[in-house]
């Protein structure tokens, strides 16, 4: 260790609360590197291996080829290749119509570390003879079929009516069988029997178009040769962020699957807007740490160099050199550093380790997985963290060593640059001295005296309201673009009910469940299309088309009880009195739409208001569908003679009839009325109100929800078949339980179906709310980090400059300057600090503020806002952090001898 760097350790032991405040930021900025690195690299880690657990490791997979064309699948960029082939069909016996076979398909070696099979009893198949097949096919086939039994199967191909094989994933056929009616069309070819030992049975195998609803076989697997007739190929990339570039050049089928839920955590996103709004984010996130860290780390080693200008210059005179001097910043920087580092990157590991902790429940349930999420350690990250940091520190120590470097020996040594000024550089206004006196006019000209020192402080300020408020819109635009597609439903429980029950009766019923706080009885209607006067319209609406020539739109009407349409009108501002006896019946409307929208690049949600903001109930219309006459139901929809389609129609005991069945329906034409399109439609006058404060229960996002008292349901054409209910409850499982209870009572409906449905929408709406609770969580530490890094920053610009100026401090006191009047001068330099930290700051963050909002435009439309309570919180901040630091900094200069000072070289 040469002279140079034992003086550089004995400076930073001299300096303590410099070098901690430093070593301070280094940390923060080291831990921020190491969380986002970290939890990026731990993020994507636990996403991808439950994705993996919930359906498999493959990237894509073409299905339904012929062999010659499933050899050419294979090429150089893929990393493993597994084969499916399809060994027959067999007709499957089962009672379910939409299944009528059961497939037997080869699968290789690696099929099963491509794909996820959970087994809930048995093993593996390890030759031709052997089978596996899921728990549903085992129920559904005839006779006990298990473990250990022999299923005997006449395997043949499907052929089309006009000879064409049928693969595995192709849907049945039917034709028209002359009545009007379909008929299946497919038959079964050949049939060679085969006799099958069960090794195994699954519980969940997600494997796309062979194993879903549609598929129309129960699937079994098992091992050996099959025919190449049809084949799948599932296979992994060895670059798969390139899975879409390299197919939509080199695909060999267009019977091309891909793993998207797995391809988008290797960067493989299609929508360019989703992914250019998320890189978008990570640019914006990575700029504000490296920015803040680079503005602490920057200011504090600017002022040591200032600090020991002088000692720069004398070490200059007896000859050190430039490199020497430069050296010495340097190596400040690496020590600091290298201590700051290690520090940070345990602070960082172990925080971000307790917060996945903490979380772990939460991460589980959103990624539907057994799986924990835990931190990952990854040499990488840490290395890419440590890289950064450091980096950042030499960066910021390299320019203010720079600018020493350039001050002649004789100057350091005098320390006349940074005081060099002409009587008209310090000169104050008369109104200046008029108001605040003397002090103030002190302040002031301390203030244009060393702008280069103060400068250092006004830019930690101002940095300081840039990073805060930054970060803070940061975290509301990324809520805000959860929340933009989110249901706009706050009911905790929902009942639908298809009995004859008393609806007001069995509400009064549900509503006595434990802990219920809210509750609404609604009907509804799906069918109407609401008719407007374009007046009422927004100009957002008028731009989608959101509504046709004859400016209708398909609309939701909630009829509700007067008592629930009253307080919904209250809760707007609307007079529920007034709506309720007025000539045409009347009722608010609400307009909030969120849609998705094709846009260039991919897709984006939009939400807006489809009428004007303020507009006065509004005459509008109500078209609905009326049937030839009562007892009849729509059944469907079928072409007419001419061609344009035609509204089917049939007696309520015949549609029951046939939809005990299952489809194709055999429906008798002779039994049928078929209506146009204006035949059925009747026109329904109505009074509207636009309103903005949703009910917590039966409003839409996709289309306009119109409430209607049920008072005046006599005069709506349109059925409301059943009663639905909501419910708020603060235990919602114990509120569900308590209700089903009493909904057994009620028994089957007509079909023999149960009469009711009940759904926990808290539970089915966890996932969207520990989404937001995460994402809350990462958003306040982030800002928590940040604001940390800004408040260091200033406090050791601030405290410095202080500590720098205790000769003239010292010189101001001998001359007879009181500490009331001190005291003064020091306030008043803090508001000058404080008003043009803000000056610059504010515009700064509304640039940033702006520029997130326009990344999230690219994937989610919304309006652009800035968070006030943010801006509010940062001004009254700026304040507090400098006069805190200020009254902490004065105070140990009171504590000085001024004959002593006046006495110190350092300035």
């Amino acid at each position: 260790m040469n002279v140079f760097q034992r003086y550089t350790l004995r400076s930073l032991r001299r300096n303590r609360m410099r070098t901690l405040v430093t070593l301070i930021g280094v940390t923060l900025s080291m831990a921020l590197f190491t969380a986002v690195l970290e939890g990026a690299q731990s993020g994507l880690s636990f996403l991808k291996q439950a994705e993996i657990d919930r359906t498999g490791a493959y990237h894509g997979l073409y299905y339904g080829l012929d062999g010659e064309t499933a050899a050419r699948a294979a090429t150089d960029a893929m990393d493993r290749v597994s084969y499916l082939r399809t060994v027959g069909f067999a007709p499957s016996e089962s009672v379910d119509p939409v299944k009528p076979y059961v497939a037997v398909a080869a699968a290789d070696e690696a099929f099963f570390d491509l794909v996820t099979v959970k087994l809930s009893a048995g093993r593996l198949p390890e030759n031709g003879s052997e089978l596996i097949l899921s728990e549903e096919t085992a129920a559904a086939l005839p006779g006990n079929v298990g473990v250990g039994s022999a299923l005997t199967l006449s395997l043949g191909r499907r052929l089309a009516a006009d000879g064409r094989a049928l693969s595995l994933s192709d849907g049945l056929e039917f034709s028209d069988d002359g009545s009007g009616a379909e008929a299946l069309s497919e038959t079964l070819a050949g049939g060679e029997s085969r006799t099958f030992t069960v090794v195994g049975l699954w519980s969940r195998l997600n494997l796309p178009l062979m194993t879903d609803g549609g598929s129309p076989a129960f699937l079994c697997l098992t091992r050996g040769d099959a025919p190449e007739t049809d084949v799948s190929v599932l296979f992994t990339m060895k670059d798969p962020a390139r899975f879409f570039p390299y197919f939509d050049q080199n695909a060999v089928s267009e019977r091309l699957m891909p793993h998207r839920d797995l391809l988008m955590f290797f960067g493989g996103v299609r929508n360019r807007n989703l992914q250019s709004m998320l890189y978008g984010f990570a640019a914006v996130l990575v700029a504000l740490i490296v920015f803040g860290s680079i503005s602490l780390i920057y200011n504090a080693f600017s002022i040591s160099v200032s600090e020991r200008t002088r000692q720069f210059g004398i070490l200059k005179s007896v000859g050190a050199t430039r490199r020497q001097i430069r050296g010495t910043v340097l190596f400040e920087a690496l020590v600091l550093g290298a201590a700051g580092i290690l520090l940070g990157a345990v602070v960082g590991c172990v925080g971000l380790g307790v917060t996945l902790w903490a979380l772990g429940d939460a991460f589980s349930y959103l990624a539907n997985t057994p799986l924990r999420i835990h931190l990952v350690l990854s040499p990488g990250a840490l290395g890419g963290a440590a890289a950064i940091c450091l980096a950042t520190t030499l960066i910021a120590a390299w320019i203010p060593a720079g600018r020493a470097l350039r001050i002649s020996p004789i100057e350091a040594i005098r320390q006349t640059r940074d005081i060099r000024i002409r009587p008209r550089d310090v000169r104050t206004r008369m109104l200046t001295s008029r108001l605040f006196g003397f002090e103030g006019m002190m302040a002031a000209k301390n203030f244009k005296r060393n702008r280069k020192r103060y400068r250092a402080t006004v830019l930690s300020l101002f940095l300081s309201v840039t990073l805060f408020i930054s970060a803070s819109s940061f975290c509301a635009y990324l809520r805000a673009s959860m929340d933009g597609v989110a249901d706009p439903n706050a009911a905790d429980l929902y009942v639908s009910l298809s009995g004859a029950e008393d609806a007001d009766q069995l509400l009064s019923r549900l509503a006595a469940a434990p802990t219920v706080d809210k509750r609404a009885c609604a009907r509804y209607s799906y069918l109407a299309r609401l008719q407007v006067d374009e007046s009422a319209l927004s100009a957002d609406a008028r731009e989608q088309s959101f509504f046709s020539q004859d400016l209708s739109a398909d609309a939701i009407v909630c009829l509700v009880d007067d008592e629930t349409f009253r307080t919904v009108c209250r809760s707007n501002g609307l007079d529920a009195e007034a709506l309720l006896s007025a000539p045409a019946i009347a009722g608010p409307v609400f307009g909030q739409i969120a849609v998705r929208l094709s846009a260039p690049g991919g897709t984006r949600w939009r939400s807006f208001d489809l009428f004007r903001s303020g507009a006065a109930p509004m005459a509008a219309a109500l078209l609905s569908a009326r049937p030839p006459e009562e007892g009849y139901l729509l059944f469907d929809i079928v072409p007419g003679p001419d061609g344009e389609l035609r509204y089917r129609y049939l007696r309520e005991d015949y549609a029951l009839e046939l939809w005990r069945g299952e489809p194709p329906y055999d429906v008798d034409p002779d039994r049928a009325v078929l209506l146009t399109e204006e035949e059925q439609t009747v026109r329904t006058p109505v009074t509207l109100a636009p309103a903005d404060v949703r009910p917590f229960f039966g409003v839409a996002n996709d289309r306009p929800t119109v409430f209607l008292p049920a008072s005046r349901a006599g005069e709506l054409p349109m059925a409301f078949d059943h009663a639905e209910f909501f419910f708020t409850a603060s235990d919602h499982a114990a509120a569900a339980e308590a209700m089903r209870a009493v909904l057994d009572e009620l028994g089957p409906d007509e079909l023999g179906r149960p009469s009711y449905l009940l759904q926990d929408l808290r539970e089915i709406s966890n996932g969207e709310r520990l989404l937001l609770d995460v994402i809350n969580v990462f958003s306040y530490g982030f800002i928590t980090l940040i604001s940390l890094i800004a408040v260091a920053n200033v406090f050791n610009t601030v405290s410095t400059g202080i500590f720098l100026r205790r000769r003239e401090f010292a010189m101001l006191r001998s001359v007879g300057m009181s500490r009331r009047s001190f005291r003064r001068m020091m306030d008043y330099e803090c508001v000058i600090y404080g008003l043009r930290g803000l000056l610059f700051g504010l515009p700064a963050a509304g640039a940033v503020t702006y520029l997130l909002y326009r990344i999230v435009g690219q994937a989610v439309e919304m309006r652009f806002f800035i968070p006030w309570q943010s801006v509010v919180i940062a001004v009254g901040s700026v304040f507090a952090v400098v006069f805190a630091t200020m009254l902490y900094s004065t105070a140990k200069i009171r504590r000085d001898n001024p004959v002593e000072a006046l006495k110190t070289e350092t300035l």
